[in-house]
């Protein structure tokens, strides 16, 4: 009820535009509990998890859905769907970052005790960095090249400017996301272990980016960041595709794989 009565009072986000808001995890005393009601305690800790949408599009999704499956939809974040996710394939950790890249940004999560308890968004994404690393040329052949650079089949000129515009990139990246994990770890230091969620074709150049620059100011042991990629492998047999070229796509198998755990836990 405190939690529920402390959401209602925020004002740092628009409630008419929340599609969840959840209490995740309640401790009293500093020790976790699923069943708070009726309990005392001298003190009360609880983490929610709120996402929003913009009320136009969360509408134009809604409408296109009843068109084809003539049911009313219930929405939730593609955050709440990769926690769900990682809190059961990381069963051997319960406190990793994780590093969620879309096109247009990247939202840094720090997980502790198997909580989110911080959530920073990056505006930097798969699109804009390959537009930095492309330079003069098309983002499109950019991403080839690095697919092709990842497995050591890159080797003339292309790939040589192509070295050079990433390394320059990754100057602006560093600042760009040390200012975030800054942010990010002022309520607590972040995890060693981080998990990756990018497209396949920039996950080898980042998992190197992360591990090889210095970020070890912010994570709680001073040691480097340790890389887990998550890849579309271990998510497809959520899902059976027509068209095999959209087998990679980790935005719906993510999805797909939060459906079958609802489902899952409805039986």
């Amino acid at each position: 009820m405190l939690a529920k009565e402390a959401l209602a009072g925020e004002k740092e986000f628009n409630h008419q535009d929340l599609i969840e808001a959840n209490v995740v995890r309640v401790e009293l005393n500093g020790y976790p509990t699923a069943n708070p009601n009726g309990k005392y305690a001298h003190v009360i800790f609880a983490s929610a998890l709120v996402s929003e949408c913009q009320s136009r599009i969360r509408n134009a999704v809604q409408e296109t859905l009843v068109k084809v499956f003539s049911l009313q939809p219930k929405l939730h974040s593609g955050t709440n769907a990769l926690l769900t996710l990682l809190r059961e394939r990381s069963t051997s950790h319960t406190n990793y970052l994780i590093i969620d890249m879309a096109d247009e940004a990247t939202s840094l999560i720090s997980v502790h005790k198997g909580t989110p308890i911080a959530h920073v968004l990056v505006p930097e994404g798969t699109r804009t960095i390959l537009k930095r690393v492309a330079g003069k040329g098309m983002p499109e052949e950019a991403s080839t090249l690095m697919h092709m650079l990842a497995r050591n089949h890159c080797e003339d000129s292309s790939c040589e400017e192509l070295k050079a515009n990433m390394a320059r990139t990754e100057q602006e990246l560093v600042r760009v996301f040390g200012e975030s994990f800054s942010n990010l770890a002022a309520p607590q230091k972040l995890p060693n272990t981080l998990v990756l969620v990018a497209d396949s074709s920039m996950t080898e150049w980042l998992s190197l980016f992360f591990s090889r620059i210095d970020f070890t100011q912010f994570t709680l042991t001073t040691q480097p960041f340790s890389v887990e990629i998550l890849t579309p492998e271990e998510l497809q047999h959520f899902v059976v595709f027509n068209d095999p070229k959209k087998n990679s796509d980790l935005g719906l198998l993510v999805s797909s794989s939060f459906i079958e755990s609802n489902l899952a836990g409805g039986r």
